[in-house]
C-alpha cells in the first residue's frame, strides 16, 4: 500500500512539475481579490499589505510561496453550492525544496483561519476546488510545486496557516 502511495506522490509532482503555473487568475470567474508575483519570482515581502508574494521557510528548508488568493466565491469546481451564509475562498501556493533535500507537501497542514480565530480544513474531496490543486506529494531537491487549495467559509479569512511548521501568511 505504501509502494503505491509512493508511486502516486511520484506521478503527482511529475505532473504538477510539467504542467506549471495555471492559467492567469485573473480571467478566472469568481475572483475576487489577488496578486501574483512574477512568474518564478518569490519576494520576501509582502504585497500590498498582504501575504500575498510572501515566500517563508519551512522546518524542513522547503520554501512555501503564498501565489493568489480568491475570496468569496460562490462556486468551485466539483463542489455542491455552499448553504447560505458560506462561500468559497482558495489559495495558490507553491512549494519548493531545498537545494539539499526533499520536502514533503501535505495540503491537510494547511488552515484558513477567519475572524475570531476558527480554522477552516481544505475541502477533501479530490477534485474538488480550484485546478490544478495542491496535491499530496514529495518534492525532489531544487524542485517545485504549484496548486490552489480550497476552503468552504462562514466569514472572510484573515489568513492562511501551515499548521505543521507554524506560517502564517495575511490575507486581505
Amino acid at each position: 500500500m505504501a509502494a503505491v502511495a509512493v508511486v502516486a506522490g511520484v506521478a503527482l509532482v511529475g505532473y504538477h512539475l510539467g504542467a506549471g503555473r495555471a492559467s492567469d487568475p485573473s480571467t478566472r470567474p469568481g475572483a475576487t481579490s489577488r496578486a501574483v508575483p512574477p512568474s518564478g519570482v518569490p519576494t520576501t515581502s509582502a504585497v500590498g499589505g498582504t501575504g500575498l508574494g510572501q515566500t517563508q521557510t519551512s522546518a524542513d528548508g522547503g520554501r512555501i510561496t503564498l501565489v493568489a488568493y480568491d475570496g468569496d466565491l460562490l462556486s468551485i469546481t466539483g463542489a455542491a453550492p455552499p448553504t447560505a451564509g458560506e462561500s468559497f475562498s482558495a489559495v495558490e501556493l507553491r512549494v519548493c525544496a531545498s537545494s539539499a533535500a526533499p520536502t514533503s507537501v501535505n495540503p491537510y497542514d494547511f488552515v484558513l483561519v477567519e475572524p475570531g480565530g476558527t480554522a477552516v480544513d481544505t475541502l477533501e474531496l479530490i477534485g474538488e476546488g480550484q485546478q490544478p490543486e495542491l496535491q499530496m506529494s514529495e518534492v525532489p531537491p531544487g524542485q517545485c510545486v504549484t496548486g490552489w487549495l480550497s476552503f468552504q467559509v462562514t466569514a472572510a479569512p484573515v489568513s492562511v496557516t501551515d499548521t505543521a511548521d507554524g506560517l502564517t501568511w495575511a490575507l486581505g
